[in-house]
């Protein structure tokens, strides 16, 4: 386990990563209890989510860097009461982000190493839980009602649910979850099974791919003089084995999740909160797909918080809207030239996929090609040291170069080809979307 933590930039022993368990483990038993059965103990449900948070943190970033991160929970309560109009509450929401933004420059300055235990880990995660919180105080403002009280706050900031991995939650989704609003579904302990045998099986491979050092093959100096596909096919192996290290993390946290029965309210709190669907992320072609299947929270938190209120409330059309959750997104990640880069390489892998939906030509060739670089894209994200990402770029830049001249190639392509949609088809979609706006108009 310490060696799987060490590859994710975290250097700590095994009494660390044993205590932390013991101490999630413990807050699970005892915030079902209380909630549950000990009705008259409720205040004190808030203070187990908070209290195993900052001690999960303490352990694994030391109390100082904890109380670091306590000041600056208290500093963005105390912006909380400006949010009264939209400007204002988007305004704050610059403000949370500015702090996460300074730590990454801080750190990218002081030249800081990789693998060390670095709070801003847990920022990132509080981020989203203070823009949330920050759009249900505009909603309070509006009604006229009250701001939460400090300790309600904290007792969301601090839930050590996802602290540590995500993933991210409403503060609607955290008072519901205190007041046990929620149901279990009945496939509950389906779903435990199920993300129990993922984490086994994903420590398994992870700890295979440790052995037989799959996380450097990609810039080993032999892969030089290897050919293209060789290269992409050893990128798509080592991607695979780093994405083990998310399917860890994240499957744990939504066993936690269903446990404690944490619903998501997009589904109208009928389903439990997920971060990603592993078949889709491994098995679909477009890139834009196994996006859509990847950190669901972070998604539903751009989306919420950013795009929607930019287009509602700020006028902006759906493509300045959607860029700017782009470059959030971007700056969310960290503050490095190889992860904007993996943004603007992902992006035209993106513009080539569309281009190519339009004009149907040399479709599954071209949908394996999409598949392939995606990989080397995104292997850019994975370097924390300047030099490795680098050197892979200096090895694969004929591979990268593949990128704009695939998004070249489909541009180029004339628009009445094999596969355009005929007329039949035309009409069949239109009959389709009538038939959803009917049912839509119904609901309404």
């Amino acid at each position: 386990m310490s060696e799987l933590l060490e590859s994710a930039g975290l250097k700590f022993d095994d009494y660390s990563v044993f205590l932390i368990l013991i101490l999630q483990l413990l807050g699970s038993v005892l915030a079902t209890r209380f909630s549950a059965r000990l009705g008259a103990f409720g205040p004190f449900v808030p203070g187990i989510y908070a209290g195993v948070g900052l001690l999960s943190s303490a352990i694994v970033f030391g109390w100082a860097q904890t109380l670091r991160v306590v000041l600056v929970v208290l500093v963005q309560y105390l912006a909380s009461k400006l949010c009264r109009t939209p400007q204002k509450t988007m305004a704050a929401s610059g403000f949370a982000f500015g702090f996460v933004t300074c730590y990454h420059l801080y750190r990218l300055f002081q030249n800081r190493p990789s693998g060390e235990n670095c709070i801003v880990n847990v920022m990132m995660v509080q981020m989203p839980r203070t823009i949330y919180f920050y759009w249900h105080c505009l909603g309070l403002h509006s009604k006229g009602e009250r701001l939460p009280s400090i300790g309600s706050y904290f007792s969301y900031m601090f839930n050590f649910i996802g602290l540590l991995t995500g993933p991210v939650f409403t503060y609607e989704e955290h008072l519901r979850l205190l007041a046990s609003a929620n149901t279990h579904s009945p496939d509950r302990h389906r779903k435990i099974l199920l993300r129990s045998l993922v984490v086994l099986a994903s420590v398994a491979g992870f700890l295979v791919g440790l052995r037989w050092d799959i996380l450097n093959w990609s810039v080993a100096e032999s892969m030089a003089s290897r050919s293209p596909l060789y290269r992409i096919v050893c990128d798509a192996v080592v991607c695979f084995v780093l994405r083990l290290r998310f399917y860890i993390a994240w499957c744990t946290v939504e066993m936690i999740c269903c446990v404690l029965c944490l619903k998501d309210s997009q589904s109208d709190y009928r389903e439990y909160i997920e971060t990603l669907d592993i078949v889709k992320v491994e098995t679909e072609w477009s890139l834009k797909s196994r996006v859509e299947h990847w950190n669901f929270s972070i998604s539903k938190w751009l989306r919420l918080c950013f795009y929607e209120p930019l287009i509602s409330e700020f006028k902006f059309s759906k493509s300045s809207a959607s860029f700017v959750s782009f470059m959030l997104s971007a700056f969310w990640h960290g503050v490095a030239p190889n992860y904007y880069l993996g943004f603007l390489l992902l992006f035209l892998i993106s513009a080539y996929e569309k281009t190519l939906y339009r004009k149907r030509w040399f479709n599954w060739p071209l949908k394996a090609l999409s598949y392939a670089l995606t990989t080397s894209a995104a292997f850019v994200f994975y370097f924390r040291d300047n030099g490795d990402w680098k050197r892979y770029i200096q090895i694969n830049k004929d591979v990268l170069l593949l990128i704009p001249a695939t998004l070249a190639l489909a541009l180029l392509l004339p628009k009445r080809q094999l596969g355009r949609p005929t007329a039949a088809d035309r009409e069949a979609k239109g009959a389709a979307s009538g038939e959803v706006g009917r049912e839509k108009a119904k609901t309404q």
